[in-house]
């Protein structure tokens, strides 16, 4: 069944806009490079597009305010066997918010 929270949805987030941020990135940074990076995805849902990432940086951030879909998300990366170094975490940034860090590349594609 295709719903926001559903491994299809899942998918064609994966396959729609990996390339739109793959080919984004590989603009800026060699893969050496990205290898030192730290990266923040805010609003990352499924986390989809942002799947292939963990094993290309030196962190992976993925915020969402949506408990379900970090849920799911955390699922989907399990299932898929996604490795590297990531982390979800619950955040609304709606009303700002101050991280306790800095990241190399924040990015965002879709928030609601």
């Amino acid at each position: 069944m295709f719903t926001p929270t559903s491994y299809y949805y899942f998918l064609m987030q994966k396959l729609n806009r990996y390339n739109f941020v793959r080919n984004l990135l590989a603009d800026c940074y060699n893969e050496k490079e990205r290898k030192k990076k730290t990266f923040l995805s805010v609003g990352c849902g499924l986390a989809g597009e942002e799947s292939w990432l963990p094993n290309q940086f030196k962190e992976v951030v993925l915020l969402d305010r949506d408990g379900e879909s970090l849920k799911a998300a955390k699922k989907f990366y399990l299932q898929d066997k996604i490795k590297g170094n990531f982390k979800f975490q619950k955040l609304d940034i709606q009303h700002g918010v101050t991280l306790d860090k800095k990241y190399d590349i924040i990015f965002t594609c879709s928030p609601t």
